[in-house]
């Protein structure tokens, strides 16, 4: 989750979220509870500017996501109630993040790395020549700037950075869907300016989606606080760049006859966006003859009310308003969040 903070005389004052490019969201008391983020910034031989804005990236750690959903798994168990477990790192984080409540935040592992800043008071604005001289001036005043950070000369050496971090991909404690190519120079930065919001001076390089086969055990039907069904693939567990994964979405009944898939095939899936998994493609080859088709259920599954499927929509909802628990529990929660705002 992008990040911009405020520091003024060295003092963090306000954290926010990139939001839309020019409002985001008041995130401070969560952001204090951060480690990784220094309320005030380390004395050093390069001058504090008076006004500084530190842009980075808020993250989770795969390590620290696995810890936080077996802790949520044993309160589960327990029988607290309003717990669950989380699909990805990158949407734990940004819900933490989010929370109304610094205590919650504050039981979240997450991290920070700087990578830019914004706004920036006279004289420091001019000291720097490159982004690289930024970079190390933040890590020196006790910003975490990612190590794997280089300088790299010509198309020649972007291609070389971004074929080494892929290879180092799974390696890597943390998720990433691609690398970052900035113009070094400030000046050229400030000639090259923007398009609309985006920066002509940086442009990321994406990785294909990561995939893996494996097979499918069953597919299971869950009912959001809307009322809509959506299929979801239970998998034997298969890594998918560096995360275990056993579900996957098949997002509606449509999907399903496209596909042609069956209970019992093996399947290929990948993690969209490297976030969420989802099936791509049966492998008809592997298909055994007990494969089942799934007939898509017509009556809803937490309160059995009509699932009707309205033309025009790819959805199928159920009928039951808060009848159903599915649908009652998703309006007392917005209910309370909107009461605690």
């Amino acid at each position: 989750l992008a990040m911009s903070l405020r520091y003024i005389d060295g003092q963090l004052v306000h954290a926010a979220t990139r939001g839309d490019g020019e409002v985001g969201e008041e995130v401070s008391s969560n952001i204090r509870t951060m480690a990784s983020i220094p309320l005030r910034l380390r004395e050093t031989e390069r001058a504090i500017p008076d006004v500084l804005e530190v842009r980075g990236e808020v993250y989770m750690r795969r390590d620290d996501f696995e810890a936080l959903n077996h802790r949520q798994r044993e309160r589960i168990a327990a029988g607290q109630k309003n717990e669950k477990t989380f699909v990805n790192p990158r949407n734990a984080a940004a819900g933490a993040v989010r929370q109304l409540d610094p205590r919650v935040a504050a039981q979240r592992p997450l991290r920070f790395f700087a990578y830019g800043i914004g706004e920036v008071s006279e004289p420091q604005v001019n000291a720097w020549s490159t982004h690289w001289d930024i970079l190390q001036d933040l890590r020196s005043w006790g910003f975490p700037v990612a190590v794997q950070a280089e300088r790299v000369m010509g198309a020649a050496g972007l291609a070389d950075f971004h074929q080494r971090m892929g290879a180092l991909r799974d390696q890597l404690p943390f998720d990433i869907d691609g690398v970052v190519y900035k113009v070094n120079r400030l000046d050229w930065q400030v000639k090259l300016g923007f398009l609309t919001r985006e920066p002509r001076w940086a442009v990321a390089h994406k990785y294909p989606a990561q995939e893996q086969m494996t097979r499918l055990l069953d597919i299971d039907i869950q009912v959001g606080r809307t009322g809509a069904l959506t299929p979801v693939a239970k998998l034997e567990p298969v890594t998918v760049g560096g995360v275990v994964v056993q579900n996957a979405t098949l997002h509606n009944q449509d999907e399903i006859e496209r596909l042609g898939v069956r209970i019992g095939d093996t399947v290929t899936i990948q993690r969209a966006g490297d976030v969420i998994p989802q099936v791509v493609s049966v492998v008809l080859d592997e298909r055994p003859k007990n494969a089942k088709p799934f007939r898509f259920p017509e009556t809803c599954p937490e309160c059995g009310s009509a699932a009707v499927r309205a033309e025009g929509e790819v959805v199928r909802r159920c009928t039951g308003g808060l009848v159903c628990p599915a649908q009652a529990v998703g309006s007392n929660t917005s209910r309370s969040s909107g009461a605690m705002l």
